[in-house]
Formats: C-alpha cells, structure tokens, sequence
C-alpha cells in the first residue's frame, strides 16, 4: 500500500482498516485453494457485529482446501485516500485485493447495504454488472434475509443464496473448485444452478429456499474473534434458536425462518462455555427472534449465571414475551446486574395489536410493566410501528396514552430513577408476509405522525426515539422494487450515496436525483398491490403457501388471531 502510516492516521478510525484480532483461525494463502471473501457492506465495527458472516467464515476456513478472509466498506475519508494513491481495498487478515479471490459474498442484512457493495467493487476494478465481469473476476455471490426479492440483485449478482447458507456455500464452493481451470465462468455457474437455495441469474427459473434441518448440530464459532477496538455489538453470542411460533403478520424473519428449531440444552451449554473461556468477553447474548420460547433458557442461564459469577457474566436477552414466568425467570437468573429489558408493543391500540396477531392486552403491559419496575429494573424499552395496515385514526391518541400510562408506573415503582426509551420505527411492507400487499406511508406523513409524538410525549422518564421517515421509505421502495432499480442504485452512487443506514451520512437528494435520472416514481412503488397480480418475488419458494398469507391478510382484516405454530401437529403454512 501507498500511503504512509502517518497518512493512515488522518482517517477516522484507522483500526477499521487494519484490526488487530484475537482468535484469528491461522492459515497460509495459497492460491491452489479456493479463497472466499466475505463482506457484510458496512463499515467493520458494524459488520463484524453480524452472527451470519461469522458462522460462514468459520466454517468456510475450517475446511481443507478452502480458505476465507473478510472485508468491509471503507468510510468515505479512506475511500477519497485509497483513490488519490490509486490503490485497491484489501482484505482483512491477507490484506489481499479481491481480484486474489475466487468468490466474492455479500451478506444483505438490510435493503440500504447495496451502495456500499459498489464502493468497494469500485475499489477492486470489478464491474458493477455480472454482464460486465471478465473470465477471471471472482464469482460476485450474495445472500440475505433482504434478497428475497431477486429482482434488483440479480443484475449484480453471478449467484444469489436464498434461506440458510451454511450447506449450499460448502456445495457452491466445492463445485468452484472441482471446475476451476477447467471451465468457463458462465459453465460453472450453469452447474452451480442445481445446489438448491441457489438462484443463477440466467439459468435458474425458481429457487427453493434452503433449510438447515439438523440445526443442533450446524457448526458454530467457538473461537470468537475478538477485536482490540470496540465493535457496535461487542459481546458474545450464542444462537440457541431459528424460527419464531408467533406469526406477527408484519415480521419477515417470522416467516422466512420456519420451521421453529432449537438446540439442545447439552449443545448450548457447550457452546457458551467455550465461547466464554476463549473470549474473556463479560456479557454473553442468548440469540433469536423470541428468546422466551427457549426450552431450555432457565437451565442454560442459571448455568451461565453460576459458572461465571466471579467473572460477573452479565447475560442478554433479546426478543423477550411479556409474560409472568419469563419476568419470573429473569428475576432468577439476571443476578449479576439487571440489564435493559426490551418489550415490542408494536401498536398502542388493542385493535391494532389483534390486526397484527400480537397477543397482549393492555392489562398485561401495564401489569408486566408494574412488575418488571418493582423487582428493580431501571430501564424498559418499547417499540412501536407507525403505519400498519388497518390503522384507525386515534391509533395515535391510543398509543400517547399507553406511554403515558407506562411512564406513571416507572415514576412509581422506580422512585425517580426508572426510565422508558420508547422508539417508534415505520412499517414496511416485506416479501412473503402478509401484509406483503399493504401500502405504506409516505415521508410527509410519517413526518406528521412524528410530529404529533413528539409534541405528546413529553414525560421526564420518557426517551424518544424514531426511524428517519426517508431511509425508511428507501427500505420500501427496495424491498418491493424491480429491475429497473439496479440502474437507480448505481447513478445513486454516482451521486455520492454511501452509508445510507447511517443517518449522519445519508442524503436523500442522490437518490431523488437518481429516481428522477431514470424516470421513475418511487411513490409508486409504495402502494397496495393487488392480491391476485404476480409478485415481483414469485420466483422464489420459501416453502409457505401464497393462499397461506392471504388467509392471513384476510385475518387481520378481522382483527382474528392465529394461534402460535406448534411444529409437531400444524400444517397449515406449509413448510413443515
């Protein structure tokens, strides 16, 4: 590299380009093994935050003949650097270009990522467009829970993972290899096309998303890297479930990751336990999509709790159900110091919530609140959506009540020092839900709603939070978009969208530029769809029913609940 240490030095943050990392798995790059870069396009403190990428990496550089590195995007004072020294981006721990790789993948955890892709393709001399690429680029491959919509990656991307990648990495990396130096590009992509959960632009028609049944026992990171600089989730994790039995009809996650699968109580005691001895990391994250439905999560915990109690082991608990016996068992087991608790209201209306199959009644808040604030918590955390589907108009009158209410009882119980972070995010229709048809709120009005909230919620234990109203119609245009959007994204760039998760660096202006360059309307893109036209995303099967997701439109219509999935009797979606 050109620059000099002492020019390195006037980037934020230098240690995001050069880490130093504990854990690191040693191995030589030899160019007769198939080298992998993985990226989750963010900046590194953010995506080395990211499970997936580091589940994928663990089990890619622990198998012989294949080797794997990362990379991250580069803030924009290091990318205006590297292009003044006319320098590439490298990798990680090889500090390789990725024109050194054979593929090349992306993890799409959020629809606002795909600017930062192009930058660092940019910085590699890699086409933006698969059309683009020459004989010996890396294979450019993707994946995500924010690609189940194809239409727009698939102008980017040579291949597209959908579901769980852990097997059809493996199988997609082993294909590369067997035909490497043996082949065309466009020939082992054409043989790629028969991995299921494997979508190739061009050959493949439909995708099934892929499964990982035997997730107990799926590899897992035991040897957690641990960087010298602090990361934006810096803790532990261990993954003690997939899947939710809820059904809350705007959640994604909640359908794409079916069937509800648990590892055993043997396996993550396991798991925590090498986790923690090989990191010396002080607070360890039990993670799903709803941590209370664990089997096993008193024993795993109170494990957890005893074990490292003079090392005072703090555990989190994310997705928690407001319910007695898990405000109960935190009561037990979060001995060492009380941490925030987070609950999801999601609407401050009984009507709203039974639309939205969320099953709790106001009594029971206010019930769990009283609850949780006499056992000694000091900070409770609600989220609520604006915007859902069958809204009525004093939806926001219910819900300035509700946290009102909350806030009495954390006055009350917490003897002035209790607090309540409230923070309202804008529903966004995604792909196979069930408001995957609904329309969503524009910029003005959700500026209005916002307005409102903040003129009504003005309680001195009360935090308010908010989603910023352009990002998050940004989200909507792509989750729902089509082809015609690649095109957007590039001039986007051009105009020099980057970051755009990030609210200190996101401007909404190269992206009005960009929709107005190519003559298109993003407002359109924000309206009901018809439930009997075809979706921009039929090509995909994630294995629950079309009618399935109507029905459950049609319920929600009627405020009707849908009872929780149990897996050993309900066939009802499909993919059981």
């Amino acid at each position: 590299m050109k620059n000099s240490m002492s020019e390195l030095l006037k980037v934020e943050k230098p240690s995001r380009y050069f880490p130093v990392e504990l854990n690191i798995i040693e191995k030589s790059f030899d160019k007769k093994d198939i080298n992998v870069c993985l990226s989750y396009p963010d900046s590194y403190e953010v995506g080395m935050s990211n499970i997936g990428i580091r589940i994928l990496y663990d089990i890619v550089k622990n198998k012989d003949g294949f080797n794997c590195d990362r990379i991250f995007a580069p803030m924009p004072d290091y990318e205006n650097m590297l292009k003044a020294s006319k320098d590439k981006i490298t990798s990680v721990e090889y500090k390789n270009q990725l024109q050194d790789f054979d593929i090349v993948g992306f993890s799409f955890q959020y629809e606002l990522l795909y600017t930062n892709m192009l930058t660092i393709l940019d910085l590699s001399d890699i086409s933006f467009l698969k059309e683009g690429r020459k004989e010996k680029d890396p294979f450019i491959i993707a994946g995500g829970p924010s690609l189940y919509n194809l239409s727009i990656i698939e102008k980017f991307a040579d291949a597209i993972f959908i579901g769980e990648a852990e097997e059809s990495l493996v199988e997609f990396i082993e294909v590369v290899k067997k035909h490497k130096n043996k082949l065309s590009r466009n020939l082992i992509l054409q043989k790629c096309a028969e991995i299921e959960g494997v979508y190739i632009p061009g050959y493949s028609k439909k995708v099934k998303r892929r499964i990982v049944e035997d997730f107990d026992n799926s590899p897992y990171p035991v040897n957690w890297i641990v960087p010298v600089s602090a990361l934006v989730h810096d803790r532990a994790y261990i993954e003690i479930m997939r899947g939710c039995q809820h059904g809350c009809r705007f959640c994604q996650a909640g359908y794409i990751y079916r069937p509800l699968r648990f590892k055993s109580l043997e396996k993550t005691i396991e798991l925590s336990d090498k986790i923690l001895d090989s990191t010396g990391y002080e607070e360890i994250s039990l993670a799903s999509l709803s941590t209370s439905d664990y089997p096993y999560l008193k024993e795993l915990s109170s494990h957890i709790v005893e074990k490292y109690k003079d090392r005072k082991v703090s555990i989190s608990l994310p997705s928690l159900r407001m319910d007695g016996e898990t405000i109960k068992l935190l009561d037990e087991i979060l001995k060492v110091r009380k941490t925030g608790l987070t609950f999801a209201c999601e609407a401050g209306s009984q009507h709203l919530r039974d639309c939205i199959n969320k099953k709790i009644s106001r009594e029971e808040l206010f019930d769990k609140m009283e609850e949780v604030f006499s056992k000694g918590w000091m900070t409770v955390k609600l989220y609520f959506m604006l915007g859902l589907p069958f809204e009525k108009e004093n939806e926001l009158e219910e819900t300035v009540e509700l946290v009102k209410q909350c806030s009495f009882i954390a006055k009350k119980y917490g003897k002035g020092r209790a607090s309540i972070n409230v923070a309202f995010s804008t529903f966004v229709p995604k792909p196979f839900t069930p408001f995957q048809w609904s329309k969503m709120i524009g910029i003005e009005e959700i500026k209005q709603r916002i307005g409102y909230l903040k003129e009504n919620i003005k309680f001195k234990n009360v935090k308010l939070k908010w989603h910023n109203a352009e990002t998050s119609v940004l989200e909507g245009v792509f989750s729902r978009g089509d082809g015609k959007l690649a095109n957007v994204i590039i001039d986007a760039w051009k105009n020099g969208a980057r970051f755009d998760g990030w609210s200190s660096m996101f401007k909404f202006s190269c992206w009005e530029k960009a929709f107005i360059d190519n003559n298109i309307d993003y407002k359109d893109y924000l309206n009901e769809i018809d439930i009997e036209s075809e979706l921009n995303w039929d090509n995909i099967d994630i294995c629950v029913k079309k009618s399935y997701l109507a029905e459950e439109l049609d319920k929600a219509s009627k405020a009707i609940h849908t009872e929780d999935c149990n897996t050993k009797s309900c066939k009802k979606c499909g993919v059981c």
